[in-house]
């Protein structure tokens, strides 16, 4: 195993436990330490407890959306690096939003070397002039 990876604390997160449970593995496979959460609140829990270096989270979940987790990570854990994934086309508002805001993102279905090739890649910030998410709202209000 890749002593660099074990030490690299991931959190993946996703409403659907089989999706979860499956990356977490394929993780672990590779060398990191992975755990799955199965929402948005629970995630938060997670987060606060161990300070993940990654979070990989679905965006479409209720009661708290993957964007509306990303925005609490980088505001409280401001070096975690954000993955969000979807099923859902870059049409969908909450995708667009998730993209213009700068976060990385991984369509579904999953392929496990892709996967494995963009936690692996090296990690960009996202850009710190990007619009407040207030005018970003009140932009798509219009």
């Amino acid at each position: 195993m890749d002593e660099k990876r074990e030490s690299i604390r991931v959190l993946v997160v996703d409403d659907e436990r089989s999706v979860a449970d499956s990356l977490a593995l394929i993780l672990q496979a590779s060398g990191y330490e992975a755990t799955a959460a199965y929402s948005g609140e629970e995630a938060v829990g997670l987060c606060e407890a161990g300070n993940p270096h990654i979070v990989v989270s679905d965006i479409v979940m209720g009661p708290m959306s993957g964007f509306d987790l990303a925005i609490w990570l980088a505001e409280h854990h401001p070096a975690c690096r954000i993955i969000l994934m979807s099923a859902h086309s870059f049409h969908d508002p909450l995708v667009a939003k998730s993209v213009r805001r700068g976060f990385d993102f991984v369509p579904k279905p999953i392929h496990p070397d892709k996967f494995l090739a963009k936690l692996a890649a090296p990690y960009v910030e996202p850009d710190s002039s990007a619009e407040p998410l207030e005018e970003t709202k009140a932009s798509e209000d219009q």
